[in-house]
C-alpha cells in the first residue's frame, strides 16, 4: 500500500507537531512527534554595543577600504574627470586585482562594453596607487 507522509503544525495549548500518515485507501493515521521550536520577535531585541579603544601604546589604525565611490571621488577631486565604475572594474582587472562577483550582469548575449579611454586608465591607476592597491 502506498503511503504519503506530510507534517502539519497544530497551534494549540501545547503547540505540538503532528505527522499524519495518509494511506491511499483514505485512512489516516496520527503520529505525535516531539520537536523544539524557537520563536522570536525581531523588534525590540536587546543589542550589545562594543566600542574598541586601543591603548596609547598600540599603533593600530583601521584600514581604509578603497570603495568604487572613493576611487571615483579621488579622480574627480584630483583631475576633475568623472569615471564610470565599469572603467574602474576594467582597470582593476588589467592590474590583476581581486574582483567581487558582478550581480548586475547583462542578460544580453553580447553586451556592449565600452572600453576605458587610456587617459582615464592612468587616472584610475593613480587612484589605485593612492589607496595602496597596486
Amino acid at each position: 500500500m502506498d503511503k504519503v507522509l506530510f507534517p502539519l503544525v497544530l497551534i494549540g495549548e501545547s503547540n505540538e507537531l503532528v505527522l499524519y500518515e495518509v494511506v491511499t485507501d483514505g485512512s489516516v493515521n496520527r503520529h505525535d512527534v516531539e520537536t523544539v521550536v524557537k520563536l522570536s520577535l525581531k523588534t525590540n531585541q536587546p543589542k550589545i554595543e562594543v566600542t574598541m579603544c586601543p591603548d596609547e601604546e598600540s599603533n593600530y589604525t583601521p584600514e581604509e577600504k578603497a570603495t568604487y565611490q572613493k576611487i571615483k571621488d579621488y579622480v574627480k577631486d584630483k583631475y576633475g574627470v568623472n569615471v564610470h565604475i565599469s572603467y574602474i572594474a576594467q582597470v582593476k582587472r588589467m592590474c590583476g586585482l581581486d574582483m567581487g562577483e558582478n550581480y548586475n550582469k547583462s542578460k544580453k548575449e553580447k553586451p556592449e562594453v565600452k572600453q576605458c579611454p587610456q587617459e582615464k586608465v592612468e587616472y584610475i591607476k593613480d587612484a589605485l596607487r593612492y589607496f595602496n592597491l597596486i
